[in-house]
């Protein structure tokens, strides 16, 4: 089993994972700090624009508890991608 990966380019974060169940997880976070609803995506005033590689996307708020039901919902996360795929965006966000 291999480690969550975090490369850091600039403000861009991207986060990969090969938790040896024969598929790659991927996702990328960006810090977001405006007060602009963004519809479905939701609104934060400080946190973390994340797109997971199933192309959806969507923010949050930096701190706090992050359930797996809450990615699977917003994300569109499969429950048998749980929890490695929720693993790789809480790391990739520093949420726990």
């Amino acid at each position: 089993m291999a480690d969550i990966q975090i490369t850091v380019k600039g403000d861009l974060r991207i986060g990969e994972y090969e938790p040896g169940n024969g598929t790659r997880y991927t996702a990328i976070a960006v810090a977001y700090s405006h007060d602009q609803p963004m519809g479905v995506m939701g609104m934060v005033a400080d946190g973390w624009l994340v797109a997971y590689g199933n192309g959806r996307a969507h923010l949050f708020q930096r701190g706090g508890y992050l359930a797996d039901s809450y990615l699977s919902e917003k994300l569109g996360v499969r429950e048998g991608d749980l929890p490695w795929a929720a693993d790789l965006i809480r790391e990739l966000i520093g949420r726990e």
